[in-house]
This record gives C-alpha cells, sequence and structure tokens, in this order.
C-alpha cells in the first residue's frame, strides 16, 4: 500500500513539473487550477504586466499588457476590494492615457484601502491634468498625512497651490520640503517665479541658486 501510495504522490509531482519551469508558467498554473481566486489571478496579471515592462518588441509587449488587463479584470470581478488589482489596472489606463477608465480604478483602491498613497498620488496627478484642481488637491492632502516628507506629494501641493491662486501655502510647503532637504526643481522654479512676484529679489535668487544646483540644499 506504501508503495502504491508513493508511486501514485510520485505521479501527481511528474504531472506538475512542467508548470515550475518559469515564473509565468507556475502564475498560469496558479490561475487555472484556482480560476475562481482572485489571488491567483492577480498574481498572473502582475507578472504579465512584469514581463511587458520589459519586453522591446512592441507587438508582444502589447499582447501582454493586453493579458495583464483581462487578469487584473478578472481579480477585481471576483473580488472588487482587491486594491492591489484596481490601482495596477488603473496604472496601466493611465499610462495609455485612457484616464476616464483609470480614475475610477484609482478611486476603487483608495475605498478599499484609504491609505493607499501611490494610488492618491495618481488620482491626483489626473485631476490636475484634467484641470480638477480642487480634487487633486484633495488627494495630495490625504497622501501628505500618510507620508509627510514625501518628495512627490510636496512638490505636486506646492504645484496645485500655486495654481489655486494659494501663493502663501505654496511657498509654505515649498520651503518646509527645502528645509528638510526634499526639495525639488519644480518646487525651486515654482518659488522662484512667486517670490519674483512678490519683489522679494533675494529669495528669488537663492531658488535660482538652489535650482541651479550650486546651492547647499540641492
Amino acid at each position: 500500500v506504501a508503495g502504491a501510495l508513493l508511486l501514485v504522490f510520485c505521479l501527481m509531482t511528474f504531472s506538475r513539473a512542467g508548470d515550475w519551469k518559469d515564473n509565468l508558467t507556475v502564475f498560469r498554473s496558479g490561475a487555472a487550477n484556482a480560476p475562481n481566486s482572485s489571488r491567483t489571478n492577480l498574481g498572473l496579471a502582475t507578472q504579465y504586466m512584469n514581463i511587458a515592462e520589459k519586453e522591446t518588441d512592441f507587438r508582444t509587449r502589447n499582447a501582454y499588457v493586453d493579458s495583464a488587463i483581462t487578469y487584473f479584470q478578472k481579480c477585481l470581478d471576483i473580488y472588487p476590494d482587491n486594491y492591489a488589482a484596481s490601482y495596477r489596472l488603473g496604472l496601466i489606463y493611465s499610462m495609455q492615457n485612457r484616464n476616464d477608465l483609470a480614475i475610477p480604478l484609482y478611486r476603487q483602491s483608495i475605498a478599499a484601502k484609504s491609505d493607499n498613497l501611490l494610488a492618491l498620488n495618481n488620482l491626483g496627478a489626473l485631476y490636475a491634468s484634467a484641470n480638477k484642481l480642487d480634487s487633486a488637491l484633495w488627494c495630495f492632502e490625504e497622501s501628505i498625512k500618510l507620508d509627510t516628507l514625501n518628495n512627490l506629494t510636496l512638490t505636486n501641493l506646492v504645484i496645485v497651490n500655486n495654481l489655486l491662486g494659494r501663493s502663501e501655502e505654496s511657498i509654505r510647503i515649498g520651503e518646509k520640503a527645502i528645509a528638510y532637504g526634499q526639495g525639488s526643481e519644480k518646487i525651486y522654479r515654482t518659488l522662484e517665479v512667486l517670490y519674483r512676484n512678490r519683489g522679494d529679489l533675494t529669495k528669488a535668487t537663492q531658488m535660482q541658486t538652489l535650482l541651479s544646483g550650486t546651492g547647499p540644499d540641492r
């Protein structure tokens, strides 16, 4: 009996040996064996996405992206609150400039996980590009609560506040970023213009110096 059982298990192991020859095969096998699992579909979709990022052939890359979209969507059909799937699918659509599809997916991801920093920043950027500045500001303000010294978020807050005509707030946030070593080219450039418009040439020159890369905070 023991010998027979051993033979059965050996055959089972052999029958699946081909599933492990590479990561894609592993994830394909997982999704095929558990088609109703949000997790296995997420894994396969993510693998397709990772392969697409490294693929140099245009047609092959698009085929992998299409496969990633299919399995991310399947993952969400099974479990809509899978925030990783909605975020990554939103990322694909935003990279394709299909913002009408990306925005609701980012919102879905944030609804499932309110501290999703990446989704908040990306959603804010899409709102800003659509000139929905109040919505963009909300995203960046929620984002900065999660990471008070995030360089990307600080930069976005400086820019959006400036676009909304809130120059004092833009300067305050920009100076905070610089004080903590988080100044960026866009922050220096924005503050240079704001200080010059206020007639503060000393501060404008300081920003210009930081922008050129010669200042101690650059």
